[in-house]
């Protein structure tokens, strides 16, 4: 996976469930260039389950233009 975010930089969606989660794959990616966008998921469709952390990480990657 690192070498696939490094060489190509996809885009690409995360899904993370726990903030100390979300902090480490914000790291990563943007120690590998990325910008990601935050969303949290619940804004956009109803949610049944019951997570108290459910947010996007959205990331345009060279493909994106």
């Amino acid at each position: 996976a690192t070498r696939i975010i490094t060489t190509r930089k996809p885009s690409m969606i995360v899904e993370v469930h726990a903030e100390d989660k979300e902090a480490r794959c914000l790291e990563i990616l943007k120690g590998h260039g990325y910008d990601p966008i935050i969303v949290d998921r619940r804004t956009l469709f109803a949610e049944t389950r019951p997570l108290a952390h459910n947010r996007w990480l959205i990331c345009p990657g060279r493909d994106a233009a």
